[in-house]
């Protein structure tokens, strides 16, 4: 028996995101390439009037993306909160706590994977069993 070691979901997500990111920089990259070589003049561009003030700001969730954990529900105290264990791979790395009346779909013991940033769950789908 060939022994494998064994890859978590939240490493396969992330080279999976990877990959997409460095694919979709390659092909802006060329085609801003495609659009010089077309016949535009660079020289020209440069000299455009564009103000600093013009030029768009990069949002921060751009900068700082959200992050995504196979999460387990844990508990839902007195009906209010529900608390949802976010793991990496196979330790607890943190929690959260979410309102149950935003989330009333949520039980204990579910597996979903939340999408998290600043300490607030944006997204979750379940996880298939």
């Amino acid at each position: 028996m060939v022994d494998r070691p064994t890859v978590d979901r939240r490493t396969v997500l992330r080279t999976i995101g990877t990959n997409t990111a460095a694919a979709l920089a390659l092909v802006s990259s060329a085609s801003a390439t495609d659009t010089e070589r077309a016949g535009s003049d660079t020289e020209k561009q440069r000299e455009s009037t564009t103000e600093c003030e013009d030029i768009p700001t990069v949002p921060e969730s751009a900068a700082n993306p959200p992050e995504s954990y196979v999460s387990t529900v844990d508990r839902i105290v007195d009906g209010e909160h529900v608390v949802i264990l976010l793991e990496d791979g196979t330790r607890t790395v943190d929690q959260i706590v979410v309102p149950a009346a935003e989330h009333p779909c949520l039980e204990e013991n579910d597996r979903i994977v939340a999408t998290v940033a600043d300490d607030d769950l944006r997204c979750f789908r379940w996880l298939a069993e």
